[in-house]
Protein backbone atom coordinates (compact mmCIF):
# COMPACT_ATOMS: atom_id res chain seq x y z
CA UNK A 1 0.00 0.00 0.00
CA UNK A 2 1.51 3.19 -0.71
CA UNK A 3 3.20 5.46 2.04
CA UNK A 4 1.29 6.76 5.11
CA UNK A 5 1.40 10.44 6.41
CA UNK A 6 -0.06 10.98 9.01
CA UNK A 7 -2.20 14.48 9.32
CA UNK A 8 -0.25 17.04 11.69
CA UNK A 9 -1.21 19.93 9.29
CA UNK A 10 -1.78 23.25 10.94
CA UNK A 11 -2.92 25.70 8.42
CA UNK A 12 -6.36 26.84 9.05
CA UNK A 13 -7.37 28.80 6.03
CA UNK A 14 -6.95 27.04 2.83
CA UNK A 15 -8.48 23.94 1.34
CA UNK A 16 -8.14 21.14 -1.70
CA UNK A 17 -7.93 17.50 -2.55
CA UNK A 18 -6.72 15.31 -5.22
CA UNK A 19 -6.32 11.40 -5.74
CA UNK A 20 -3.75 9.54 -4.46
CA UNK A 21 -3.85 6.50 -6.52
CA UNK A 22 -2.79 8.29 -9.71
CA UNK A 23 -5.52 10.09 -11.14
CA UNK A 24 -5.31 13.70 -11.41
CA UNK A 25 -8.47 15.89 -10.09
CA UNK A 26 -7.08 19.41 -9.63
CA UNK A 27 -8.92 20.52 -12.41
CA UNK A 28 -12.96 20.00 -13.34
CA UNK A 29 -13.40 19.64 -17.02
CA UNK A 30 -15.48 22.12 -18.60
CA UNK A 31 -15.03 24.34 -15.56
CA UNK A 32 -16.47 27.96 -16.73
CA UNK A 33 -15.44 31.53 -15.78
CA UNK A 34 -15.51 32.65 -12.14
CA UNK A 35 -18.89 33.48 -10.72
CA UNK A 36 -19.76 35.95 -8.85
CA UNK A 37 -22.92 35.26 -6.92
CA UNK A 38 -21.49 32.93 -4.26
CA UNK A 39 -25.00 32.84 -2.33
CA UNK A 40 -25.94 29.96 -5.38
CA UNK A 41 -25.06 26.47 -4.94
CA UNK A 42 -24.42 26.57 -8.36
CA UNK A 43 -21.27 28.58 -7.09
CA UNK A 44 -19.98 26.21 -5.76
CA UNK A 45 -18.22 22.93 -6.54
CA UNK A 46 -19.18 19.42 -4.41
CA UNK A 47 -16.05 17.48 -3.61
CA UNK A 48 -15.24 14.38 -1.68
CA UNK A 49 -12.74 13.01 -0.11
CA UNK A 50 -12.31 8.97 -0.26
CA UNK A 51 -11.39 7.46 2.90
CA UNK A 52 -11.43 3.50 4.36
CA UNK A 53 -11.85 3.42 8.47
CA UNK A 54 -12.48 0.04 10.52
CA UNK A 55 -14.81 2.29 12.22
CA UNK A 56 -18.59 2.48 12.23
CA UNK A 57 -18.76 6.44 10.06
CA UNK A 58 -21.45 7.23 12.45
CA UNK A 59 -18.93 7.43 15.18
CA UNK A 60 -15.91 9.64 12.81
CA UNK A 61 -15.63 12.68 14.14
CA UNK A 62 -12.68 14.73 12.69
CA UNK A 63 -11.65 17.96 14.36
CA UNK A 64 -11.89 21.19 12.29
CA UNK A 65 -7.92 21.49 12.69
CA UNK A 66 -7.00 18.31 10.93
CA UNK A 67 -9.65 18.96 8.10
CA UNK A 68 -8.62 22.52 7.99
CA UNK A 69 -4.94 20.89 7.50
CA UNK A 70 -5.71 17.98 5.28
CA UNK A 71 -7.78 20.90 3.10
CA UNK A 72 -4.84 23.28 3.42
CA UNK A 73 -2.02 20.78 1.78
CA UNK A 74 -3.95 20.89 -1.48
CA UNK A 75 -3.95 24.18 -2.09
CA UNK A 76 -7.72 25.30 -2.09
CA UNK A 77 -8.60 28.70 -0.05
CA UNK A 78 -11.70 28.68 0.68
CA UNK A 79 -14.57 25.52 1.87
CA UNK A 80 -17.60 24.64 3.58
CA UNK A 81 -16.03 21.70 5.55
CA UNK A 82 -17.23 18.83 7.93
CA UNK A 83 -15.48 15.97 10.05
CA UNK A 84 -18.46 13.35 9.25
CA UNK A 85 -17.75 10.58 7.21
CA UNK A 86 -20.49 9.03 5.10
CA UNK A 87 -20.87 5.96 3.24
CA UNK A 88 -21.39 6.47 -0.40
CA UNK A 89 -24.23 4.73 -0.54
CA UNK A 90 -26.25 7.57 2.06
CA UNK A 91 -24.85 10.18 0.28
CA UNK A 92 -28.60 10.75 -0.89
CA UNK A 93 -30.65 11.21 1.72
CA UNK A 94 -34.56 10.18 1.87
CA UNK A 95 -35.81 13.26 0.83
CA UNK A 96 -33.02 13.41 -2.60
CA UNK A 97 -30.93 15.83 -1.02
CA UNK A 98 -27.30 15.23 -1.04
CA UNK A 99 -24.56 15.58 1.63
CA UNK A 100 -23.46 18.99 0.05
CA UNK A 101 -26.91 20.74 -0.97
CA UNK A 102 -27.32 20.05 2.65
CA UNK A 103 -24.36 21.37 3.89
CA UNK A 104 -24.54 24.58 1.44
CA UNK A 105 -28.11 25.08 2.97
CA UNK A 106 -27.16 25.05 6.55
CA UNK A 107 -24.35 27.37 5.37
CA UNK A 108 -26.75 29.76 3.41
CA UNK A 109 -29.21 29.72 6.31
CA UNK A 110 -26.93 30.32 9.57
CA UNK A 111 -25.24 33.30 7.71
CA UNK A 112 -25.52 34.11 4.18
CA UNK A 113 -23.08 36.45 4.29
CA UNK A 114 -20.17 34.29 5.10
CA UNK A 115 -20.74 32.73 1.30
CA UNK A 116 -19.91 35.87 0.00
CA UNK A 117 -16.92 35.94 1.61
CA UNK A 118 -15.68 32.61 1.11
CA UNK A 119 -16.28 33.02 -2.83
CA UNK A 120 -13.62 35.69 -2.34
CA UNK A 121 -11.56 33.49 0.45
CA UNK A 122 -9.94 33.04 2.27
CA UNK A 123 -12.08 31.05 4.91
CA UNK A 124 -13.37 28.28 6.09
CA UNK A 125 -17.27 27.16 7.47
CA UNK A 126 -17.75 24.29 9.94
CA UNK A 127 -21.01 21.92 9.49
CA UNK A 128 -20.95 19.94 12.52
CA UNK A 129 -20.24 15.77 12.46
CA UNK A 130 -23.17 15.55 14.48
CA UNK A 131 -25.59 17.58 11.78
CA UNK A 132 -24.26 15.69 9.11
CA UNK A 133 -25.04 11.91 10.70
CA UNK A 134 -28.37 13.15 11.77
CA UNK A 135 -29.40 13.73 7.81
CA UNK A 136 -27.07 11.14 6.41
CA UNK A 137 -26.41 6.79 6.84
CA UNK A 138 -29.78 5.42 7.13
CA UNK A 139 -31.48 5.75 3.85
CA UNK A 140 -30.82 4.54 0.52
CA UNK A 141 -31.70 6.89 -2.34
CA UNK A 142 -29.66 5.25 -5.44
CA UNK A 143 -31.64 2.81 -7.30
CA UNK A 144 -31.17 -0.82 -6.41
CA UNK A 145 -29.93 -2.45 -9.43
CA UNK A 146 -27.18 0.75 -9.95
CA UNK A 147 -25.76 0.28 -6.68
CA UNK A 148 -25.44 -3.99 -6.94
CA UNK A 149 -23.33 -2.93 -9.96
CA UNK A 150 -21.14 -1.81 -8.31
CA UNK A 151 -18.40 -3.53 -5.73
CA UNK A 152 -17.87 -1.52 -3.20
CA UNK A 153 -16.16 -4.09 -0.22
CA UNK A 154 -13.02 -4.35 1.06
CA UNK A 155 -12.36 -6.73 3.75
CA UNK A 156 -12.13 -5.26 7.41
CA UNK A 157 -12.81 -1.56 5.90
CA UNK A 158 -15.60 0.29 4.95
CA UNK A 159 -15.17 2.68 2.39
CA UNK A 160 -16.37 6.27 3.22
CA UNK A 161 -16.60 9.85 2.04
CA UNK A 162 -16.05 13.21 3.26
CA UNK A 163 -17.57 15.77 1.75
CA UNK A 164 -16.54 19.69 1.20
CA UNK A 165 -17.55 22.52 -1.17
CA UNK A 166 -15.18 24.62 -2.75
CA UNK A 167 -16.14 28.27 -4.50
CA UNK A 168 -15.67 28.11 -8.61
CA UNK A 169 -12.59 30.88 -8.43
CA UNK A 170 -10.35 29.95 -10.02
CA UNK A 171 -7.88 28.02 -7.45
CA UNK A 172 -5.87 25.27 -8.65
CA UNK A 173 -5.64 22.09 -6.21
CA UNK A 174 -2.43 20.43 -5.26
CA UNK A 175 -2.67 16.66 -6.27
CA UNK A 176 -1.55 14.58 -3.50
CA UNK A 177 0.49 11.47 -4.33
CA UNK A 178 0.68 9.92 -1.03
CA UNK A 179 -1.97 8.78 1.18
CA UNK A 180 -2.92 10.49 5.29
CA UNK A 181 -4.18 8.90 7.89
CA UNK A 182 -5.27 10.20 10.74
CA UNK A 183 -3.35 10.86 13.78
CA UNK A 184 -5.82 8.67 15.78
CA UNK A 185 -6.19 5.88 13.07
CA UNK A 186 -9.63 6.22 12.75
CA UNK A 187 -9.39 6.79 8.64
CA UNK A 188 -7.13 7.14 5.51
CA UNK A 189 -7.50 9.55 2.65
CA UNK A 190 -6.52 8.02 -0.43
CA UNK A 191 -7.77 11.27 -3.12
CA UNK A 192 -10.14 13.26 -3.84
CA UNK A 193 -13.31 13.72 -6.37
CA UNK A 194 -16.20 16.09 -7.72
CA UNK A 195 -19.88 14.82 -7.68
CA UNK A 196 -21.74 15.43 -10.66
CA UNK A 197 -25.03 15.88 -10.41
CA UNK A 198 -25.66 14.69 -14.07
CA UNK A 199 -23.75 11.70 -13.45
CA UNK A 200 -23.74 10.66 -9.51
CA UNK A 201 -23.13 7.31 -10.42
CA UNK A 202 -19.80 8.43 -11.31
CA UNK A 203 -19.26 8.57 -7.53
CA UNK A 204 -20.23 4.89 -7.11
CA UNK A 205 -17.29 3.84 -9.92
CA UNK A 206 -14.51 6.35 -8.03
CA UNK A 207 -15.26 4.52 -5.09
CA UNK A 208 -15.37 1.06 -6.78
CA UNK A 209 -11.79 2.06 -8.32
CA UNK A 210 -10.41 2.81 -4.45
CA UNK A 211 -11.52 -0.29 -3.02
CA UNK A 212 -9.78 -2.29 -6.23
CA UNK A 213 -6.94 -0.27 -5.92
CA UNK A 214 -6.39 -1.17 -2.16
CA UNK A 215 -7.15 -4.79 -2.74
CA UNK A 216 -4.22 -4.97 -5.73
CA UNK A 217 -2.39 -3.31 -3.27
Amino acid sequence: MIKRLALLFTLTFISGFTNAAGMDNSRSPGEHAQPTNFSSATAWREMYFIAITKKKPSEIDLSQELMSGLLSSINARSAIYTGAAIEPQYLINAKGTTAWIAMWAYIASANPELLKSLGQGPGLAWVTPALMNKAFGKHINWPEKMLRSHNLDVKNYKLVAIPFLLPKNGIDLKNMTQSVKAPDGSVEVFGFHEFDENNPEALLVAHEMIARFIKKE
